[in-house]
C-alpha cells in the first residue's frame, strides 16, 4: 500500500469527521429512529458489537430498538458473552462506526456487507 495515498485518505477522512454532525458515537442516540435504521446498514456487525460494549445504556437501547427483532436479540446475546476487549480494539470499532456514519451522511448508500 502506498504510504502517501494512505496519509491522504486519513487526512480526507479527518476533514469529513470534523465536519460531521456527530463528535462521538454517543451522538448517534440523538438521530431519528429512521436515520439510525439506515445507518445500521453501513456498519459491519463486528464493529457494531465491539462499539456497543463501550456504549451507554441509552445508545444501546436506541440501536436495539432500531434493529429488526431477531438480529437485535442475537446481538444482545453476543454482547452478554463478549469478554472485555482491549482499549485499542474498542477504539478501532468506534472509529469504524464513525467512518460508517460519515459515509452514510455523505453518500446515503450502504456498503455491500
Amino acid at each position: 500500500m502506498n504510504t502517501q495515498n494512505t496519509l491522504f485518505n486519513k487526512s480526507e477522512l479527518l476533514r469529513v469527521i470534523q465536519g460531521s454532525k456527530i463528535n462521538t458515537i454517543e451522538d448517534i442516540k440523538n438521530l431519528t429512529d429512521n436515520n439510525v435504521f439506515e445507518l445500521l446498514s453501513f456498519i459491519d456487525k463486528e464493529s457494531l458489537l465491539h462499539s456497543m460494549q463501550a456504549a451507554s445504556p441509552k445508545l444501546r437501547e436506541k440501536i436495539f430498538y432500531c434493529m429488526n427483532q431477531r438480529p437485535s436479540l442475537l446481538m444482545q446475546e453476543d454482547l452478554e458473552g463478549l469478554p472485555p476487549l482491549p482499549l485499542e480494539k474498542l477504539q478501532s470499532a468506534q472509529i469504524n462506526l464513525m467512518i460508517a456514519y460519515c459515509k452514510w451522511e455523505l453518500f446515503g448508500v450502504p456498503d455491500n456487507r
